[in-house]
């Protein structure tokens, strides 16, 4: 009796933790989709002995037709935010692309080939105004396949600041290119928060002593 009862308990155990390390269910929407099976309406055939009331938009269905993804392949996960962690700095992303503006006493832009090579992301491309990175792979646990991001950076000095925007180059997994807004984003913002979290930033005062 004993036996069967380890046995047993060791059978959930494992169950358990196969369970709680496939965390696919965070991207996935939670409930029945047999809705999306359900078949079009077919149009209303009045027979001739009756009258048809007059048609009225208060009442009217317009049809709609649906485009992008649907059911479990729609990701419900929130966009990522950059955040930036350096003082007087400014970010915003729109249209796939961020832009950082910082004060060029920070001299972010030369920390980061330095970020680069911490993370063993390799730099194809690395002067005063232009770094493009290799090919990362980047893990997630929600994500039962990696995926595989380059980005291209460009700087510009003027009035004290230092503008740099960046911009995802490649997005893939499995080989197949990456469409979804979402991912593209999320994947840009995490790159960019990743460069953030690296940097060392001095002070203004520190930066003219």
């Amino acid at each position: 009796m004993f036996k069967q009862t380890l046995i047993v308990a060791s059978l959930l155990s494992l169950l358990v933790a196969g369970c709680s390390s496939d965390q696919r269910y965070k991207r996935e929407v939670d409930g029945n989709d047999e809705y999306l099976k359900a078949t079009e309406l077919k149009p209303l055939i009045v027979p001739k002995t009756l009258t048809v009331p007059a048609a009225s938009n208060e009442y009217y269905i317009f049809p709609v037709t649906t485009k992008g993804e649907v059911g479990k392949a729609v990701d419900i996960r929130p966009p990522s935010l950059p955040l930036p962690t350096i003082a007087d700095s400014y970010v915003t992303y729109q249209s796939g692309m961020i832009k950082f503006d910082s004060p060029s006493y920070a001299n972010f832009w030369s920390q980061i080939p330095a970020i680069l090579s911490t993370n063993n992301i390799s730099a194809e491309r690395n002067d005063s105004s232009v770094i493009k990175t290799g090919t990362r792979f980047v893990y997630r646990t929600d994500d039962p396949q990696p995926v595989e991001a380059s980005y291209l950076l460009q700087r510009k000095l003027a009035s004290g600041r230092e503008y740099i925007t960046l911009e995802l180059v490649s997005l893939q997994r499995m080989g197949q290119d990456i469409p979804s807004a979402i991912e593209r984003q999320y994947y840009t913002n995490e790159f960019f928060n990743l460069l953030m979290r690296s940097a060392v930033v001095p002070s203004q005062n520190q930066a003219v002593n």
